[in-house]
């Protein structure tokens, strides 16, 4: 099933509403901050789901008329339209038409006792309202060990083995449970006359039961659970969870929403009301990869008060700074910097790559907490910005400060006075190198690896690197000539246990955290960079 259309005529928060999908997507995404009317969308499919099937609404006025207990206009099947793109559905197949799971789902454990039969699952108890406790692991159990006895005595015959019973009924759940949460590992299930439950291994800890879980293990396994029970009696179904990603980290969101996605199967629609960063990011991946394949629908800055219409919008950078302002809220002002320097670099691959933004992040990282370092290229591309990444940052972060940092290399007074009245500043030195082979850092390195005794030979053998260079021809202040020279002098003197393997990797690893405040380079470095 895949809905085409919706409207809704005073119902709840809505005065009226229509959402219309221009494709029979196979996953539909509800954004927007709390109390934007996503749930409340959620429960009028579900009204309809009630009304339009053989069961009755028993549910008060004022909980979902718009109006409230004192609304005298239509009944609640008469505000709320829903066709689909498969046509007509008849009454008959309205019940397994529809799937819902509320945002409160939480059993923190359960032990069986008995087993029996639980019934028609279209005809079993579920929450009537979006806002109602959503617990059905236990049930669930009660379901799958119901299976596996009607397994036993009806569709085994002799040859069938314990171990081909397990995997017909809980092979695809554990390896759905492997693939959101690899550590983990379904083992099956206990004795159901004698405290039974699921039971699980991890790492060294073999068949411990479902109550030791985590929150968000627990969160995972009941989300997959429950689709793998009920996903064969719901084949073509519109299946509405809301905030799926409860309790759980955005790494774990983005692979449960591909393993709900298996679950659900490909004639369903798997509808997702979500706060989530990593749902909707791995929602956009899809979408990137199969264009018309996800509906985001954007329920931000709306006033339901009036006439409103929903469509799937474009995924604009303002579309997802409203959405990740509603998931994070103020932390996007905590971690976004207030200042950005862009530096020479190449933002490619390698040991080379962002080489003097990752060694700034090394030396300012702890004393300088709101500022990131970015490379942008060589000089020129630096000084005229020729990626605009100033702009965009400034777009993105409103108020950041952003300063263009280049090396001093062989500019006069006079040019680095002319860059500066430009906004652009210079390092006193000719290149970072110049500060990362420093003696006072060369010192610190041979006291903090316990070697304060080879810092004469040391300190030697860099003057003559030193001299040597400028023999060649380079230049007195050129010291990144030489870093090879000192990479090598470290590795005999200091004897450094796993020092890198090239001199650039040593010095971004080695000598860049050496520089700290209080030391005389460090208060220059910081003064040629932010002063």
């Amino acid at each position: 099933m895949h809905i085409c259309h919706i409207h809704l005529s005073q119902y709840k928060r809505f005065t009226e509403l229509s959402v219309d999908l221009p494709t029979p997507c196979p996953l539909v995404m509800l954004c927007g901050p709390n109390g934007s009317g996503k749930s409340s969308l959620f429960e009028a499919l579900k009204s309809w789901h009630v009304l339009a099937g053989p069961g009755a609404l028993r549910r008060d006025k004022e909980y979902l008329l718009k109006g409230g207990k004192d609304d005298a206009g239509p009944d609640v099947g008469e505000r709320i339209t829903v066709t689909f793109y498969e046509g007509g559905v008849q009454q008959v197949e309205i019940p397994a038409a529809m799937y819902f799971r509320t945002a409160y789902r939480n059993e923190a454990a359960f032990a069986t006792q008995q087993v029996g039969r639980t019934g028609d699952i279209l005809a079993g108890p579920q929450p009537e309202r979006m806002i109602d406790n959503d617990s059905r692991v236990s049930d669930n159990y009660q379901r799958v060990a119901g299976q596996a006895f009607d397994a036993m005595f009806k569709d085994a015959d002799d040859e069938t083995l314990v171990v081909e019973l397990r995997d017909r009924l809980i092979g695809r759940l554990g390896s759905a449970l492997a693939d959101v949460l690899p550590g983990l590992t379904l083992e099956g299930m206990a004795d159901p006359l004698g405290g039974g439950t699921f039971r699980f291994a991890k790492g060294v800890s073999r068949d411990f039961p479902y109550m030791n879980l985590s929150g968000g293990e627990k969160a995972v396994f009941d989300l997959l659970l429950d689709m793998a029970v009920k996903a064969p009696t719901f084949p073509r179904a519109i299946v509405c969870i809301d905030e799926p990603e409860a309790h759980t980290n955005p790494s774990v969101q983005s692979r449960l929403l591909d393993a709900l996605l298996d679950l659900a199967g490909p004639e369903s629609q798997l509808w997702l009301a979500t706060h989530s960063i990593g749902i909707l990011r791995r929602a956009r991946e899809r979408s990137d990869d199969k264009p018309g394949s996800v509906a985001f629908l954007d329920f931000g800055e709306r006033d339901f008060d009036e006439p409103q219409s929903l469509a799937p919008v474009s995924l604009s950078r303002t579309f997802w700074k409203r959405t990740i302002a509603a998931s994070i809220g103020d932390i996007a002002d905590l971690v976004a910097p207030s200042t950005v320097v862009l530096c020479e670099g190449q933002p490619s691959t390698g040991h080379r790559a962002e080489f003097d933004a990752r060694c700034l992040r090394a030396i300012f990282g702890d004393s300088e907490p709101d500022t990131d370092f970015v490379a942008v290229g060589n000089d020129r591309q630096v000084i005229a910005d020729e990626a605009g990444a100033g702009q965009v940052i400034q777009t993105v972060v409103p108020g950041a400060t952003v300063v263009r940092l280049i090396d001093r290399d062989d500019r006069s007074e006079t040019e680095v006075k002319a860059l500066r009245e430009e906004g652009v500043t210079s390092l006193g030195r000719r290149n970072l190198e110049s500060y990362l082979l420093d003696e006072e850092v060369l010192e610190a390195l041979c006291v903090e690896e316990c070697k304060a005794d080879q810092w004469s030979a040391l300190q030697k053998a860099r003057g003559e690197a030193h001299a040597e260079s400028v023999e060649r021809g380079n230049r007195p202040d050129d010291w990144k000539s030489i870093r090879g020279a000192v990479f090598n002098a470290c590795k005999k003197f200091l004897e450094l246990e796993r020092p890198g393997s090239s001199a650039d990797v040593f010095l971004l690893e080695r000598l860049a955290p050496r520089i700290r405040p209080g030391m005389a380079v460090y208060d220059e470095l910081r003064h040629d960079v932010f002063e």
